[in-house]
Parts: C-alpha cells; sequence; structure tokens
C-alpha cells in the first residue's frame, strides 16, 4: 500500500493521537494516551516508503538535510477546526 501522509495524519488524528513515528521495517506507529500503537492496515515500511513520506513532508533544502545527518525530527503543528 502507498503512503499517504495526509490519510494517515487524518486517521490518528480521529483517533486522538498526538505524534506519528515512521521508521525502516517498521509499521507507522502513533502515540496514544502515552503508548505507542502500530497501524496495523499498513506493512512494515521500506526505504522507498519512507523516501515518499520525505517527499510529502519535506522541502527540498529539508531532504538535502536528512541526506546528511542521517536523522530527522520534524514537528507539525495542526489546527482542527471544532
Amino acid at each position: 500500500m502507498k503512503i499517504n501522509v495526509t490519510q494517515i495524519l487524518e486517521t490518528i488524528l480521529n483517533k486522538g493521537a498526538s505524534d506519528l513515528h515512521f521508521s525502516i521495517n517498521s509499521k507507522p506507529i502513533y502515540r496514544l494516551s502515552g503508548l505507542l500503537i502500530p497501524l496495523d492496515e499498513y506493512d512494515p515500511l521500506t526505504i522507498d516508503d519512507l523516501e515518499n513520506v520525505l517527499v510529502q513532508l519535506l522541502e527540498d533544502q529539508q531532504r538535502e538535510i536528512f541526506e546528511i545527518n542521517k536523522i530527522l525530527k520534524k514537528y507539525f503543528k495542526i489546527l482542527v477546526a471544532a
């Protein structure tokens, strides 16, 4: 299944999650009330999946920094209309 970050974010926000984690060989994981919970509808992520995620989330300069450092912590503030 191709990763659609927007769809994943909508799913976890509807569950009340606070964080979303991506890692190679793991399913996407979200944090809910301090617990890390895998999104079982996804397969473990490959390198290609994570590259797809990065393309969706990062600007070119941010991707270049990731290529150099090989680690990334990216925070987004999402405003939800009531």
